[in-house]
């Protein structure tokens, strides 16, 4: 019984908006680990590699999609809501 595919994937190489929308659209579940004390310091380097600020409400809304979906923001039990 498989219960899920390993990829190793090299993220950083995603440097494009175009690229992590492709991403986005062509993957539904993919997960990284990634230890709560260095999540922040992650989420701020992809943030920044990618140029979040440069970016307007579309493009942040894929980047924070992007966000959403390579990493747990918090565990679902802590109250954080994205609205």
């Amino acid at each position: 019984m498989m219960q899920g595919m390993v990829i190793n994937m090299e993220e950083a190489k995603l440097r494009t908006l175009a690229q992590i929308k492709e991403f986005l659209d062509g993957t539904t579940e993919v997960a990284f680990r990634v230890p709560k004390a260095e999540r922040n310091a992650f989420i701020e380097r992809v943030l920044k590699r990618i140029g979040y600020a440069c970016h307007g409400r579309f493009g942040r809304g894929v980047l924070l999609r992007y966000i959403e979906r390579i990493i747990p923001i918090l565990d679902r039990n802590s109250g954080y809501r994205r609205t």
